[in-house]
């Protein structure tokens, strides 16, 4: 038996499809030792995500989902929150979202699950924010992204 994708499951797929991204997306946070490198200068990153809101289709399987898209950088050793390296990797996403607008894309799925078909991402929000206060010195910066799917067999 196969199952529907759940939003999460599509929107870490469609985040992990972003190349420069790499394998630095879930919905929990991990070990810093873990996180992939991007920016300049480089250093570690991480993608979070959280449904806020959104919508079902009452008549089509669509789903509409608001995340939460949570930024983390870090410098290794360091006190200083990379700011500027959060803000680079909000810049990758949202330029993704922008030009994913016209070109639907197919979502491969973990085993059990059949694919989903991300139609639309949207931008519902303020621009991405600064998270102050982080006890880790990380720089937090988080935006939301909205999406537009449906299952695929």
């Amino acid at each position: 038996m196969t199952y529907r994708p759940t939003q999460d499951l599509v929107i870490v797929g469609w985040l992990k499809g972003i190349t420069a991204l790499q394998s630095g997306v879930a919905t929990t946070l991990p070990d810093p030792a873990t996180w992939p490198t991007m920016g300049a200068p480089a250093g570690p990153f991480f993608v979070t995500t959280m449904v806020v809101g959104g919508e079902s289709d009452q008549e089509l399987p669509i789903d509409l989902p608001v995340a939460s898209i949570d930024v983390w950088a870090a410098t290794i050793g360091g006190a200083t929150p990379p700011w500027g390296r959060a803000a680079q990797v909000c810049e990758v996403i949202r330029d993704a979202a922008r030009a994913h607008a016209s070109i639907p894309r197919v979502v491969t799925m973990p085993t059990g699950f059949v694919n989903a078909c991300v139609m639309d991402v949207w931008l519902p929000g303020p621009p991405p924010r600064r998270i102050p206060s982080d006890e880790a010195a990380y720089a937090h910066v988080s935006f939301e992204l909205g999406f537009t799917w449906s299952a695929v067999s």
